[in-house]
């Protein structure tokens, strides 16, 4: 048995943000998201292409910051073992209940070694895809979202922790000397899932 969940892809963000109608005209308007769900103090996005209950969250807040990346896994069965690796590494891991992120079922929230919140799942509400609704298609909108961009102080470090996850790099950038600036890896069948600098 495998000692690290089996992830399958990048699958949502969860934004903090102040403006919660400024905001929701940038993804909508200008960006072409899709709304799923939105309350007084969340608004639930995907992509044209996407058939998960959502690929981005934005939720209002005092402060503009990340709540969470998320990952899908391959089973619900990947989502324990999560929490019993992270556990095993000494990070800060909280179970959540299915329903706690509307649309998402059982999850394992952590704090990875990198200081990011991290989040695993199997389970999640199906919607339609808008793949042939033209429609709802503004002009560039965005067919999905994909991969995630993170900034670290130490990108060799953090290519070894997602390789220790079973990423592979498809690309990187590095010096004659050898030291690694930007790093790109995936899980998924694409160019990548995440991208380093």
């Amino acid at each position: 048995m495998n000692s690290v969940p089996d992830i399958i892809r990048a699958a949502y963000a969860e934004l903090i943000v102040t403006d919660l109608e400024r905001s929701r005209r940038f993804y909508c308007d200008i960006l072409g998201l899709v709304i799923t769900h939105e309350d007084e103090n969340a608004i639930y996005l995907r992509a044209f292409e996407e058939y998960l209950h959502h690929s981005l969250v934005l939720r209002k807040g005092d402060t503009p910051a990340l709540a969470v990346l998320a990952y899908r896994v391959r089973s619900q069965a990947e989502v324990a073992l999560a929490a019993k690796h992270f556990e095993s590494i000494g990070c800060a891991v909280e179970r959540r209940a299915a329903g706690a992120t509307r649309g998402i079922g059982e999850a394992v929230r952590v704090i990875d070694p990198l200081s990011f919140p991290i989040e695993f799942f199997y389970d999640a509400e199906h919607v339609e895809r808008y793949t042939q609704r033209y429609d709802v298609h503004g002009t560039g909108a965005l067919s999905r979202l994909d991969h995630f961009n993170i900034l670290t102080p130490d990108v060799p470090a953090a290519q070894e922790h997602y390789e220790s996850l079973g990423f592979r790099v498809s690309e990187d950038i590095q010096d004659d000397k050898g030291t690694v600036y930007a790093s790109w890896l995936f899980r998924k069948a694409t160019v990548h899932d995440i991208a380093l600098t």
